[in-house]
């Protein structure tokens, strides 16, 4: 006999946002003799939370839902439906991931210059160099370039090699080895979580010698002296793919991060094109920031007194450098109070930070005090 129902493709939309977004969860249920289910859940985090819907023909599929807002962090969530000689979840096992909610750093969606940059050493692309432009569609047997941006309209630009046409799918795609696209330097160094989401296009499989070129998206935490991993792969996707880093997986959050993204054309006859979208970094930690830091010297001894506002967290540490804009690399000491007494510096002028930690997140506070 056939299933009193079935459960569709799951949906949550976004799937990157701020404490103040409202995620919407749904999902289809379909019941064949139009009966009710008993029980429509979705849970959240392991908890519970009970889904409606406004559609009771349930033999046509009637989508449920469940709205709310969700603290700053990565979450998971699967559904679980009951009737009344069955019960279905979905997924079967494990969970789905997301959304990843944070304070917004910063995002890009690219419809003004945001300063990113198109060009690096060694780059030697002769066509198909990044551009920030309205892209226009090209196909060669299935679809190359993208027709459109990612960013809902009234958006209309990305990132992408090239944006033209042309009279064919290889009139601008990348030839002549590579191109390179840098973003701004971020400091991230007041941070322990940060997520990074982005939408890219890309494709190498068409032509005459597909799929053996690379498409990378990389991360640095020096400015770009050196660069980590994030995405490596000579696979095609002609859709708009969303991809989420935690960076603090990757790279140290130091205030010298960046994001670069090459596409590159190594030889032979295969139309290479990505683009570029809807960059976001989120802080997902939390952060007890502390405030009114002052130092002064310990009243007849050779003692530095640094003192600030307690904001509950188990731990602070004190790091000093001797420019203001540092780098502050020099612990100077740990308290689990919201004082700390060190020995007078040698240096005539230092500058002070305190760092907060609660076990998972940490800030800092970012006025020097000498």
């Amino acid at each position: 006999p056939a299933p009193e129902f079935t459960l569709g493709s799951p949906d949550l939309s976004p799937t990157v946002g701020e404490p103040t977004t409202s995620f919407a969860y749904s999902i289809v249920y379909t019941s064949a003799t139009n009966i009710a289910p008993q029980n429509a859940r979705v849970f959240i985090d392991g908890v519970p939370r009970t889904m409606t819907t406004t559609d009771f023909v349930y033999s046509d599929g009637s989508e449920f839902t469940y709205n709310t807002t969700l603290a700053a962090g990565a979450h998971e969530y699967y559904f679980l439906f009951e009737g009344t000689t069955m019960q279905v979840r979905s997924p079967t096992a494990g969970t789905y991931s997301g959304p990843v909610v944070g304070a917004e750093i910063a995002c890009y969606d690219f419809e003004t210059d945001q300063g990113w940059t198109a060009g690096a050493a060694g780059d030697n692309a002769t066509t198909g160099i990044w551009d920030r432009a309205d892209p226009e569609g090209t196909f060669d047997g299935g679809q190359v370039q993208p027709e459109d941006d990612h960013t809902p309209a009234p958006g209309v630009a990305c990132w992408v090699t090239d944006h033209r046409a042309g009279t064919s799918a290889g009139s601008y795609d990348v030839d002549g080895v590579k191109t390179t696209l840098l973003s701004p330097v971020w400091d991230l160094s007041q941070y322990l979580s940060v997520a990074m989401s982005l939408w890219t296009w890309y494709t190498n499989d068409q032509g005459s010698n597909p799929g053996l070129d690379t498409f990378r998206v990389d991360v640095s935490s020096n400015g770009g002296s050196t660069w980590t991993s994030l995405i490596q792969t000579t696979a095609s996707w002609e859709y708009w793919r969303n991809d989420l880093f935690f960076l603090e997986n990757h790279i140290t959050l130091s205030n010298q991060v960046r994001l670069r993204a090459i596409a590159a054309d190594f030889g032979g006859g295969s139309i290479v094109e990505a683009a570029l979208d809807d960059v976001c970094l989120l802080n997902t930690g939390s952060l007890p920031v502390p405030s009114g830091l002052t130092v002064y010297r310990a009243a007849g001894s050779d003692s530095l007194v640094l003192r600030w506002n307690d904001v509950g967290a188990t731990l602070y540490r004190v790091y000093s450098s001797t420019e203001a804009e540092g780098p502050y690399s020099t612990l100077a000491g740990t308290s689990s109070t919201h004082s700390l007494t060190i020995p007078l510096p040698a240096e005539e002028t230092l500058f002070y930070i305190v760092v907060s930690s609660d076990g998972t997140a940490v800030a800092r506070n970012r006025i020097p005090m000498r």
